[in-house]
């Protein structure tokens, strides 16, 4: 993958630190980085270079236009990740017309404007780093939910070693930017209380970690001096991560916040838009909410000086024991840790690419049983086999290309150009294994050499469809005799005919929403297994059994080597926004050209959603 990061940085910020990491990490991983900035300020492993992002004239915008437009092209990049407001601005406009997708991190609060609530400039996806962003880009900004993911500041949380006990001298350190409303808001604290708290606690040494602290003003800085040697003003600190565990408590948010708790020093949370006092188990997730006090939902809270000073005196009198504070530096590993978020935010570029490159909507068709003749049942999950005939006769008049998921999955790798990616696909799937597939599909298919995908039981003495069978008090329907499902020979020869595919349907139909994680887990994997064993052919699929899922399902799914997986009539909008949640439209025995034509339309699926609200 050719991936282009964009920053528009002046001075060293949390945002050029997570994209280091993402640098650093993908080009080990063996992908193509690239980096833009106004400035670097950490050395890079990565050649970069510089333009002028965070310039706005007019000028400077339209010379940017061509030289980033020219190296997208140059370069054949395959996605832009920006990284700030004035990348955004740059790269919405750079790339249009081209096959590069976009996806941007957004760090805080965005500046409202009119041309936001009405142009999504943000990409394909939006990773937002904590909850409290949510409101603004759903309820101001009017973008969909489905294209915003919570994917946290990630750490190489293994890189910090935790201090069982607190520094012994009481020295506090504030760190942080003085400029923006951070450095506002610390000016206010100081004035509104703090400077009393340190004149009536000589014991207390304070620091200030900030870059260009002349911002604070003269006279500010004077009321600093005026503390004697107790108070020192630092600057920018390289290797703050080091620095830090000489700290008993720190004034912070965002990383510095998540650094410090991960050494094991306390921290008062002192963010750009509220004030959280001392960080405990028990206010972690409204920190979490928050990124630890930078990001509000509404409108900024005034600096809240008695709680921050109330905060201080607990951290002082009352500090918290080294299990309160490993148990917050688990929660830090838990949320953070580089090791889960770092593949998510690949998979985000491959969704970004893959929606920016295929159809608004690959239909994705479901079958059953194909028997010679009408049945009677209940749930009318068939289509006769002149009826098959028919649907396959349309969708060779259609110029339909029936595709497989293993056929996906080259694009989806970035294996795989998309200019090879059919323009009219369609993916035709068969639930739980009936003999009629074999029969009476498997012919049909092949006649008009066209592929599907089969999702099996691994379980091969389970031989019919014992769980859509009535229960004996139930006497509104008709009895229903089972269905023959297929033999191991059966199955092995339909994994060998090159029509079908197999994908897993679980071990034994179980619906697996009424099951634990372990359960779940279980199915997931064994049946996997089983059926690569028994049948000697990959599996790459899987099928939720009834169709019925819960959002536990797609992670665990993906947590056990599957690259896609299927419910019933829910999911997704389009196939990118989440690969183990895909939609599948139910075919009926009644089903013509009109209604086949209605359900694989590009319209169909916002359509169903709009209806139904899944």
């Amino acid at each position: 993958m050719k991936i282009l990061h964009l920053l528009s940085q002046t001075q060293l910020t949390g945002a050029e630190v997570y994209a280091q990491q993402l640098i650093h990490s993908q080009q080990s991983e063996g992908h193509q980085v690239f980096v833009i900035s106004d400035q670097i300020h950490v050395p890079l492993k990565v050649p970069w270079t510089s333009l002028p992002l965070s310039k706005s004239s007019f000028k400077n915008k339209i010379n940017l236009f061509f030289k980033l437009r020219n190296f997208l092209k140059t370069h054949e990049i395959d996605v832009i990740h920006c990284h700030s407001r004035g990348a955004v601005r740059h790269a919405t406009w750079a790339r249009k017309g081209l096959h590069v997708a976009m996806v941007t991190t957004v760090h805080g609060k965005q500046h409202s404007s009119w041309s936001k609530k009405i142009f999504d400039s943000y990409g394909e996806y939006k990773i937002l780093i904590c909850e409290n962003l949510f409101p603004q880009f759903e309820n101001e900004f009017r973008i969909s939910k489905r294209s915003l993911r919570l994917l946290r500041n990630s750490f190489t949380t293994s890189e910090f070693h935790f201090q069982p006990e607190l520094s012994h001298k009481i020295r506090w350190a504030f760190v942080g930017r003085s400029t923006g409303p951070k450095g506002e808001r610390l000016r206010e604290f100081f004035t509104n209380g703090f400077f009393n708290y340190l004149r009536n606690h000589p014991e207390i040494e304070f620091d200030l970690i900030a870059a260009q602290p002349e911002n604070w003003g003269e006279d500010f800085l004077r009321q600093l001096r005026a503390l004697g040697h107790r108070v020192q003003v630092l600057g920018e600190v390289k290797d703050l991560k080091s620095h830090l565990r000489k700290y008993h408590t720190v004034l912070a948010a965002g990383r510095v916040a998540m650094e410090s708790l991960l050494t094991g020093v306390q921290v008062i949370g002192f963010g750009e838009a509220e004030s959280l006092g001392l960080i405990t188990m028990k206010n972690f997730s409204q920190a979490l909410a928050s990124n630890f006090g930078d990001i509000a939902v509404g409108a900024t809270t005034d600096t809240d000086s008695q709680r921050l000073i109330a905060g201080l005196d607990s951290a002082l009198q009352n500090p918290l024991s080294p299990n309160e504070r490993q148990s917050l530096r688990d929660q830090v590993i838990l949320n953070f840790s580089s090791e889960q978020i770092l593949p998510l935010i690949i998979e985000t570029y491959r969704s970004a690419i893959f929606k920016r490159n295929t159809p608004r909507w690959i239909p994705i068709l479901m079958y059953h049983k194909i028997p010679d003749q009408e049945i009677t049942t209940r749930h009318r999950i068939f289509v006769t086999k002149e009826n098959f005939r028919k649907h396959l006769e349309f969708f060779k008049k259609q110029k339909r290309n029936t595709l497989t998921f293993s056929d996906l999955l080259p694009f989806w790798l970035g294996q795989k150009s998309y200019r090879e990616f059919p323009s009219k696909p369609l993916l035709l799937t068969f639930d739980d294994g009936y003999v009629d597939n074999l029969e009476n599909a498997m012919p049909l298919l092949k006649e008009f050499r066209m592929r599907a995908t089969i999702f099996l039981l691994s379980d091969h003495a389970i031989t019919e469809n014992t769980w859509d069978l009535l229960p004996e008090k139930d006497q509104r329907h008709p009895a229903e005799g089972a269905h023959q499902l297929m033999s191991l020979e059966q199955k092995i020869k339909l994994a060998h005919s090159g029509v079908f595919e197999i994908g897993s349907h679980g071990i034994n139909h179980l619906s697996l929403p009424k099951a634990n994680d372990q359960e779940v887990f279980r199915q997931l994997l064994s049946s996997k297994a089983a059926l690569e064993k028994d049948l000697q052919t990959q599996v790459i699929s899987f099928a939720y059994p009834f169709g019925e899922i819960d959002p536990r399902l797609p992670s665990l799914a993906r947590g056990a080597g599957y690259a896609f997986a299927v419910n019933t009539d829910r999911g997704g909008l389009d196939l990118s926004e989440n690969p183990w949640s895909l939609f599948r439209v139910n075919i009926f025995p009644e089903d013509g050209p009109a209604q086949l034509r209605k359900k694989i339309s590009i319209w169909y699926r916002l359509y169903f959603w709009l209806k139904r609200r899944q």
